[in-house]
């Protein structure tokens, strides 16, 4: 089975992206064809190889009358050359900031960040955990091959993406203020998109994960780049694998935040503990943010399972129900499984005393976040 074939929902036309090469070839032919709106939203724009191809297209867009706009995360974006926002301006492309003027004293970055990441083109939609820099190009391309998930999507929920762009492009004009979430609940039958705001109280994504996971009866499969769960989810988890769930978890072996991935090493030993198949994805580093709860329930977007993607970012992610495309999903989360290495608890043992003194500090770390910014547990347990 091809896990990137296309599936009619009868609804929508969904197909996984799991190859940035695929990804790409399909951005840019959709941009290419579009006649109306271009829209892009997303927490990292770089001016990097990557960046040059955007402009390219994104350009070509423009002068071509087609109304195209960029909305970027200062802080995700923070390396990227001003100039570069500059010359897509003069290229005819609308440019804005999300979060510019929420700084701190010392001129730091405060606030919610837009970790989102929309992809339109007229009548085409993507999202996923991809971004625009070079550590998505393909290596041969000149850039980094990291392996990502994303997803391309045809039907009606394209004018939910392009109302909730539309939503956070005035954010953005209006700042400071409170942004707002975005849920379709269940107005289609196969799916449901969701764009989540921080919040201790109402985190609509980390929720529906939570309520997939405690009813699931057969399997959880999750992969996740920077895997965290508060521990509300710890519990949900552990009590699937005492009702006989096969709970896989596929995390980065390689990673480019280290002190997220200290952190949840800390965490191995009790996880195995607790039955829960742990493995590192080995290669190239894994930046893939999505789960399959049994044979009827589906998610990928942009949400880190961790409490900063709960109480500090806006996320997206779109819930799919179609059997077809669960399976799709399943048989991708079985092909990078066999690009990994299963974690055993020999080598948690293994690991040095500075290993594991490394790892406790990040543990701690990451606790002391949970308890500012992660779900409030009185409402979640």
């Amino acid at each position: 089975m091809d896990p990137s074939r296309a599936i009619n929902t009868g609804t929508h036309e969904l197909r996984l992206m799991p190859d940035m090469r695929l990804l790409l070839d399909n951005v840019y032919q959709a941009i290419g064809a579009a006649q109306r709106r271009v829209l892009i939203e997303c927490y990292i724009v770089s001016s990097d190889l990557q960046g040059v191809e955007l402009f390219r297209v994104l350009s070509a867009a423009a002068s071509r009358g087609v109304r195209v706009q960029v909305l970027y995360d200062p802080l995700g974006s923070q390396n990227t050359d001003p100039g570069y926002f500059e010359q897509l301006r003069s290229a005819g492309v609308e440019v804005r900031s999300y979060g510019e003027r929420a700084r701190g004293p010392g001129g730091g970055l405060m606030g919610s960040r837009d970790h989102s990441r929309v992809i339109l083109a007229d009548g085409v939609a993507f999202t996923g955990g991809a971004a625009w820099g070079e550590q998505w190009l393909p290596i041969e391309r000149g850039g980094r091959g990291w392996h990502d998930v994303c997803c391309r999507f045809q039907g009606p929920c394209v004018t939910d993406f392009e109302r909730l762009f539309d939503q956070r492009w005035e954010e953005a004009n209006d700042q400071p203020g409170d942004p707002d979430s975005y849920d379709t609940g269940a107005r289609y039958p196969d799916l449901r998109f969701v764009a989540d705001t921080p919040s201790r109280d109402e985190s609509l994504i980390y929720e529906a994960h939570l309520a997939a996971f405690r009813v699931a009866a057969r399997r959880i499969w999750i992969e996740n780049s920077y895997f965290y769960p508060p521990p509300a989810m710890v519990e949900a988890l552990r009590e699937a694998v005492v009702r006989g769930v096969d709970v896989r978890i596929l995390l980065p072996g390689e990673s480019d935040l280290p002190t997220i991935q200290r952190a949840s090493r800390a965490e191995y030993k009790t996880w195995l503990e607790h039955g829960f198949q742990l493995f590192e994805f080995v290669g190239t580093v894994m930046h893939a943010k999505f789960a399959i709860v049994d044979e009827g329930w589906s998610t990928v977007g942009t949400f880190n399972v961790n409490p900063v993607s709960v109480g500090l970012s806006n996320e997206v992610n779109v819930f799919v129900f179609e059997a077809q495309f669960v399976a799709a999903m399943a048989t991708q989360f079985e092909l990078d499984l066999a690009r990994a290495k299963r974690v055993t608890m020999d080598d948690v043992e293994a690991r040095t005393i500075v290993q594991r003194v490394r790892n406790e500090a990040s543990k701690e770390l990451w606790n002391t976040i949970d308890g500012i910014w992660g779900p409030r547990r009185e409402k979640l347990d």
